[in-house]
Order: structure tokens, then sequence, then C-alpha cells
């Protein structure tokens, strides 16, 4: 699919949805509902975070996965206002939740960016606004 900052999605997948989609986890299935009922962001840090892991857990399913997520979500890029954003929000969650990482609030900010919830399940997140829980 095509790169967008304007706002023409539903929903932003970070890499924790997004794996319990194409891995079928214990929330794929809700994962899977939602994405087929909305359009769908997925910001470029998380497609480089999936291409990772996939890449080191199964490198046999990678060219499926990579065109699984380009062929049904929207990739979203890092703006400056968004890094900017990032970094801001890095530092100041950084005490509360100290999990809580760089690219964690890259992905928080381009939902937030495209004016999109953010759904994951990762601890680090959930319970920030504009981030919605699957768990």
């Amino acid at each position: 699919m095509d790169t967008a900052t304007d706002g023409r999605v539903d929903l932003v997948f970070d890499t924790w949805a997004w794996i319990e989609e194409l891995d079928a986890g214990p929330h794929g299935a809700a994962i899977l509902a939602l994405h087929q009922a909305h359009d769908v962001g997925t910001p470029h840090v998380v497609l480089a975070e999936l291409v990772y892991l996939t890449a080191h857990r199964n490198p046999g399913r990678l060219d499926d996965m990579i065109e699984r997520v380009l062929a049904t979500s929207t990739l979203l890029e890092t703006t400056q206002d968004i890094a900017l954003a990032a970094g801001r929000a890095r530092a100041a969650l950084a005490h509360e939740r100290r999990g809580i990482g760089l690219v964690d609030c890259i992905v928080l900010e381009t939902a937030r960016a495209v004016a999109a919830p953010l759904v994951t399940g990762d601890p680090d997140l959930v319970g920030l606004e504009g981030v919605r829980s699957v768990v």
C-alpha cells in the first residue's frame, strides 16, 4: 500500500498487534476482526521490527509477512513532528513506565498524529491516551 500521514486510517497497529494477528496468538482473532473492520496504518518502524523478528524467528515466512502487511495496511511515515513528540513522550514516561522504549513512543505518537487509536496489548502502552487495549 501507500504511505500516509494524513489520517486516512481508522486504527494503527503496533508490532504486538501484528504479531498476534500473523501468528494467530491468543488475541489474534480479536485483532483480525478489528483489521477486517477498519483501515489500518502501520508505522515504518513497526515494519522494521516485524522484518527483524520474522527474519530471526521464522525466515521462511518473511516474504509472506511483508506482502501481507503491505497489502493490508497503509505505511505511516515518521515525520519531524512525530520524532520530536516521541522524544518528549519517552522523557516524560521514562520514570513511570520503565519498559517503554523510544520505538514504543514513535509508534504512539504516529497514531496520535493521524488521530487514530493505537491497537496493542503491550503493557508499556496500555492505559495511555489514544491506546486501544486488546487484552
